[in-house]
């Protein structure tokens, strides 16, 4: 559920922003917090692609995943983030900077 809310308000963000914003946001620095997204994103893409080939370990997995997680923060982050959308345009850019390093 944060994912699909994170996806929607990642592509409103980047369909209502100029140009120029867009580039200068990428380009910014992240926060801690930012960070944090970043790394949960990318263990849930690694945990996705990985259940694939072994799906028997998936509610394991999952589980691991939950126990590392701080909910309390994952919620504050993105309370923040919906404050100033185009914050998410840095936080989408190092996500697709990582997926691209990977292929």
């Amino acid at each position: 559920m944060i994912l699909t809310f994170c996806a929607v308000l990642i592509a409103t963000t980047i369909g209502c922003s100029k140009p120029q914003e867009i580039a200068s946001e990428k380009n910014s620095t992240l926060t801690p917090d930012e960070r944090y997204i970043v790394q949960l994103y990318m263990k849930i893409n690694d945990l996705e692609k990985n259940l694939q080939e072994n799906p028997s370990d998936s509610i394991k997995k999952w589980d691991e995943l939950r126990g590392e997680v701080d909910e309390d923060r994952i919620r504050a982050i993105l309370t923040d983030l919906e404050k100033d959308p185009e914050r998410w345009l840095p936080v989408y850019g190092r996500i697709t900077e990582l997926l691209d390093r990977k292929e």
